[in-house]
């Protein structure tokens, strides 16, 4: 497997950042050394949130929202729940070439085939901080798959018009590695083919992202 894109939206964070070497740029469009520099900025902006998932959704457009704070955001073309993003992708087989869920102890899912089903990938392009606010600009990476969806896929690809996505996130408390560590999320608005996002440390009582968009 060659696609950071698996690695770094599923994986646990100390797999990560693992054998770079042997894996493709972490940010399509740089080289190897250019998307270090830009992981270990973004790291280094926000290190106590860096990498750390969030779901919400766009009820408008029945969308599903998942962002790897400094690394991507990923556009579903349909709502999916917190526990099913939540479960890492089988990126492997066992040295018996068997594929079954029960050759392994881990609660994996298997990888999403259906072009349809897929979601679009924006990519970090920069960071960095307004005040206390830490700001992320993704941007849409080409697909190849984009205009084969546009022919065989029942709905057009999520978000068409849009090209960029602003995340804002405000800083975590000292207590962030306490329980609850579900960060919320939510959809700000579209302007001029950029939607807007917001990323906070979810309050008290909080279920997270999806009771606050599915209500």
């Amino acid at each position: 497997m060659t696609d950071t894109c698996f690695v770094g939206s599923c994986m646990p964070v100390l797999v990560r950042i693992h054998h770079v070497e042997f894996v493709d740029p972490i940010y399509p469009g740089l080289n190897s050394l250019e998307s270090l520099e830009l992981f270990t900025k973004a790291m280094k902006t926000e290190p106590m949130s860096f990498l750390q998932r969030s779901v919400c959704y766009d009820k408008k457009h029945k969308l599903t929202l998942a962002i790897s704070l400094g690394y991507v955001v990923q556009v579903y073309p349909s709502v999916l729940l917190p526990p099913e993003l939540e479960r890492s992708k089988r990126t492997y087989i066992a040295f018996n070439r068997m594929s079954q869920r029960t050759e392994f102890d881990f609660d994996t899912k298997e990888i999403q085939k259906s072009m349809c089903k897929k979601p679009i990938l924006f990519f970090l392009k920069d960071v960095w901080k307004d005040g206390n606010i830490t700001r992320g600009s993704y941007i849409r990476s080409s697909e190849r798959d984009d205009l084969k969806r546009k022919v065989f896929c029942f709905r057009s690809p999520p978000l068409s018009d849009i090209d960029e996505i602003q995340v804002s996130a405000s800083p975590l408390s000292k207590r962030w590695h306490l329980a609850p560590r579900r960060l919320c999320s939510a959809v700000k608005g579209y302007v001029n083919g950029t939607l807007f996002m917001f990323v906070r440390q979810c309050v008290r009582g909080a279920f997270g992202s999806a009771s606050d968009s599915l209500d």
